[in-house]
């Protein structure tokens, strides 16, 4: 019989490429099992973050409603949903839409413009760096220009 596993084993699955193209000390796979489990908690801890959830190949976060830090204004809550393939990931913020407000640098569909953000938010994604990204993308959204 398959043993289920939790949300936090499945993002240190989810994660753990992170380490194979690396060149650092050699560090047992139950060592790095272990920090992309903790960095899971320390995700799901964020006070802006309702759940994580994995499924296949894409994590998906849903946060609690979005305030705008200058003015107080609610963009609702979000879907962020990051899918990774060998070649690329892919982001989408997905607006569960709670209000009438739109997210002027997010479209419809969820894709972002991130304007000179674009390098760190590629670079974090690449090296499989989800918890910087998740917290950066958070603020994003909070700090619309």
């Amino acid at each position: 019989m398959e043993k289920i596993k939790s949300d936090r084993e499945k993002y240190a699955d989810f994660c753990i490429a992170r380490y194979e193209n690396k060149k650092s000390p050699r560090v047992s796979k139950k060592t790095r099992l272990e920090r992309l489990m903790r960095e899971f908690d320390l995700i799901t801890r964020y006070p802006d973050i309702t759940s994580v959830s994995i499924t296949g190949s894409t994590i998906t976060i849903r946060t609690k409603d979005i305030y705008t830090k200058r003015g107080g204004y609610n963009f609702g809550l979000y879907d962020i949903k990051i899918s990774k393939s060998p070649t690329k990931s892919k982001i989408r913020l997905l607006s569960r839409r709670t209000t009438n407000l739109q997210h002027h640098n997010v479209s419809h569909y969820g894709v972002a413009c991130f304007g000179n953000m674009r390098s760190t938010v590629a670079k974090l994604a690449r090296q499989y760096e989800f918890a910087p990204l998740i917290l950066l993308l958070i603020e994003y959204l909070k700090t619309p220009n």
